[in-house]
């Protein structure tokens, strides 16, 4: 509800606390919570961390309606952010699920250089 509130500075410490807690139990919904912490990013001119979160949302995540969406997010605040997040970093190309590496993800997310 932050996120679709408009509170953007309390909507990424949320997510950002979200994604350090899920990226160590491998939590289902994480593509839109990254895509939603992408668009914080880009809009706070943080384009190219931004792109490397965004590496992590599998595509077309924002247009699921399925029971893991809505039980991953209820409102749909997160996969609408993914989609304008896409919008905002010209349709990146999704990239394997099964190869993206998830820590340098979390990283970029973080805010930690490599």
């Amino acid at each position: 509800m932050t996120l679709a509130a408009g509170d953007g500075a309390g909507a990424r410490a949320i997510i950002e606390e979200a994604l350090n807690f899920c990226g160590g139990v491998g939590y289902v919904g994480i593509d839109s919570l990254c895509g939603a912490l992408a668009l914080l990013l880009v809009k706070t001119g943080e384009r190219d961390r931004a792109l490397r979160v965004f590496g992590a949302v599998a595509a077309a995540t924002e247009n699921e309606t399925d029971y893991r969406a809505s039980l991953t997010d209820p409102s749909g605040a997160l996969r609408t952010a993914t989609r304008e997040a896409r919008a905002l970093l010209g349709d990146p190309p999704p990239g394997d699920p099964a190869a993206v590496d998830l820590d340098a993800v979390l990283q970029s997310a973080f805010g930690v250089r490599r």
